[in-house]
């Protein structure tokens, strides 16, 4: 079965802008480019609190940039219009942290409280709300965080939706103890952007690299607006330092990703959906594409968003995109951590695999993964011997190192791969997932989702002025 014969359209190849195209991209000119589109643009900052030095770094370094931006333009007087010169309309941090079951109010505070310390706009945006007046507590803030833990969001789900739609939330939030699925869903009907964006709060901008935290959310946003894109996606080069050496990063992308997405091609499936760097937490997409797509929870949702976003475009790549931002970096995680991604990132791939058509069993699945990643590692070193910019930065990618791929696939990762197999082949697609807003537009009706999605957005407002203290 090839995937033209499941009436989904195959046209050219994804539209791709180079390091050096990004790097003239200003935060000006895409508060030009938006005002003259007449589009709102919201960025989900994803965070789940580390506990640690380095991610509380990363994440001040994420609320100055959202700050930074979202005060282009701020004049006074300025608040009720929204400011429509600046490049980014709102900003919401996604917590995922807790304390015994229960939000991690500390952790939220010190977001909340670095952003009134830096942002002029957000201090006069809360300088305007009255605590006493309940009813004024709706009033438009361009900076919230929304807790998808929070009591007030569970309060919403069990009341606004459904008992079948809480009962799937409810899994998605507590079965998972990784990831920002359900928090990047919630932020969907929470946020009133056109475009929604999602950027990582664990990376760091290497010294090598030419672009900032700021400059990536107008990277995100520009290709969008400029080109009338549907879905945006980071391309990279993510490096690490080994032993005095830069070596590639991107374990599961090259190892687990790309190798089950050659297979998929090989057969027929997602043609044209060649994507660099697919696991990448940054993307941005379109409100109406984005009601249009199923979301996984935890390692799953790079996935769900790369999939549901070319089925939502009826495979038709030309609408999608992807952008290079040259030198990157996050914070590492461990090779356990990286196990579990692996086999969460296999059963949303063999998911979507199965819904469109594959049927091949566990074994075989299994025998045509070990071929095509040892296929995989002779082409990811040629990819990276032929990197301009890799070979600037002396990035180099040997047998040693593919040595070590294959110790973390057949020795800490195959278990969970399998097991990842096993369960999207059991559910004959991805579990879990949480479905699309616009099906559950269709489910509860139209005026409880109006509701809903206003219920959502005054509680992230609530959550934000009760964090700080107003």
């Amino acid at each position: 079965m090839v995937y033209e014969d499941l009436g989904i359209k195959f046209k050219r190849e994804i539209p791709s802008y180079s390091y050096e195209e990004v790097l003239k991209w200003t935060p000006e000119k895409l508060g030009e480019l938006r005002k003259k589109k007449q589009k709102e643009i919201t960025i989900l900052f994803p965070t789940l609190n580390r506990d640690t030095a380095e991610y509380y770094n990363s994440v001040d370094s994420s609320v100055d940039a959202a700050c930074e931006l979202l005060d282009m333009g701020f004049s006074e007087g300025g608040v009720e219009k929204k400011e429509e010169n600046s490049p980014i309309s709102q900003v919401m941090f996604i917590d995922g942290s807790s304390k015994n079951g229960k939000p991690d109010l500390d952790f939220g505070r010190r977001i909340i409280n670095r952003a009134l310390n830096k942002s002029e706009r957000l201090k006069a945006e809360v300088e305007l709300i009255d605590p006493e007046l309940p009813e004024s507590r709706k009033r438009y803030m361009s900076l919230k965080i929304l807790n998808q833990k929070g009591r007030t969001i569970s309060k919403i789900v069990r009341e606004d939706i459904s008992p079948r739609l809480e009962k799937v939330y409810r899994k998605a939030v507590d079965g998972f103890d990784v990831g920002k699925g359900p928090g990047c869903w919630i932020g969907i009907p929470s946020s009133f952007g056109d475009l929604i964006g999602t950027i990582d709060t664990d990376i760091r901008p290497p010294k090598e690299s030419k672009m900032t935290i700021k400059d990536y959310a107008v990277a995100l946003a520009m290709p969008a607006l400029k080109d009338n894109l549907n879905y945006v996606k980071f391309d990279y080069l993510r490096i690490n330092e080994v032993g005095g050496k830069l070596k590639p990063g991107g374990r599961i992308n090259r190892n687990v990703y790309q190798t089950w997405m050659s297979i998929f091609q090989n057969f027929g499936f997602f043609m044209g959906l060649n994507l660099g760097h697919a696991t990448s937490g940054e993307c941005l997409g379109v409100r109406e594409k984005l009601n249009d797509t199923e979301v996984g929870p935890g390692y799953r949702l790079e996935v769900s968003l790369n999939m549901g976003s070319y089925l939502a475009n009826e495979g038709d790549v030309s609408k999608m995109g992807q952008v290079h931002v040259g030198p990157w970096k996050h914070i590492p995680s461990g090779e356990d951590a990286m196990g579990k991604m692996a086999g969460q990132v296999t059963e949303a791939l063999i998911g979507y695999a199965y819904s469109t058509g594959l049927r091949l069993t566990t074994s075989q699945l299994m025998k045509v993964y070990e071929f095509e990643f040892e296929q995989n590692l002779k082409r990811f070193k040629e990819k990276i011997d032929n990197i301009p910019l890799a070979q600037k930065l002396g990035v180099t990618y040997e047998e040693v190192d593919m040595e070590e791929d294959r110790h973390r696939v057949y020795d800490i990762y195959w278990p969970h791969i399998e097991r990842g197999v096993e369960t999207a082949l059991r559910a004959k697609g991805m579990p879990n997932v949480l479905p699309k807003w616009n099906s559950v537009k269709i489910e509860v009706g139209n005026e409880r989702y109006v509701k809903l999605k206003a219920d959502m957005a005054q509680a992230s407002t609530l959550y934000t002025l009760e964090l700080a203290n107003l």
